[in-house]
């Protein structure tokens, strides 16, 4: 006879989010690693927060940038389809979901509590960062452009239509947002 186990808790994946991401700390070629410069250098442009706080991509795996979430919630934070909004208490924030038709069964407010005080949690800062950018793509209307950019690519197994309908300056507009008009050496 054989036993059958059933478990009344389904099972969630879960896995380590770095909330300002870890691609902006590795890169294949010069090339890659000059954006990442821009890229690097407009972030502490637009958010001195991030230089006073002394963070860089030598400490892109510091605990204060990473937290743990589901796979699934970890690709919808990854395209800012959600981000934390601070309230007046230290470590609760709202969650404001910029795609309320996608179901993400994500509560009104989460509250990050220490279970090892060895390792920080989530920067306030951080998520500040990310909820602007979230707040600047969600009512400019670049999410948009990025979405459509993504299922192009998605769509095309090269990314690139053979017969040269793909828009690209469309998919180059949404990737190379606040990248123009920067300074790399001030890094």
């Amino acid at each position: 006879m054989k036993t059958l186990l059933i478990s009344s808790n389904p099972t969630t994946y879960t896995g380590c989010v770095h909330i300002i991401p870890f691609a902006l700390a590795s890169w294949r070629t010069e090339s890659e690693e000059y954006a990442k410069d821009i890229m690097w250098t407009n972030l502490i442009r637009l958010f001195p927060k991030v230089q006073s706080m002394n963070f860089n991509r030598e400490n892109i795996n510091d605990t204060k940038n990473v937290m743990t979430m589901s796979k699934n919630l970890h690709l919808h934070f990854g395209r800012f389809d959600f981000s934390f909004e601070a309230t007046p208490q230290l470590h609760k924030y709202y969650i404001h979901n910029w795609r309320p038709r996608i179901d993400m069964n994500l509560p009104r407010t989460v509250t990050f509590k220490w279970y090892d005080q060895r390792y920080d949690l989530p920067s306030p800062e951080l998520l500040e960062v990310h909820a602007t950018i979230a707040r600047i793509f969600h009512t400019s209307g670049v999410a948009e452009n990025i979405e459509k950019a993504l299922q192009d690519l998605e769509e095309e197994q090269c990314g690139l239509s053979k017969d040269g309908i793909t828009d690209i300056s469309s998919m180059l507009a949404a990737t190379t947002i606040g990248v123009l008009g920067s300074r790399v050496d001030n890094v």
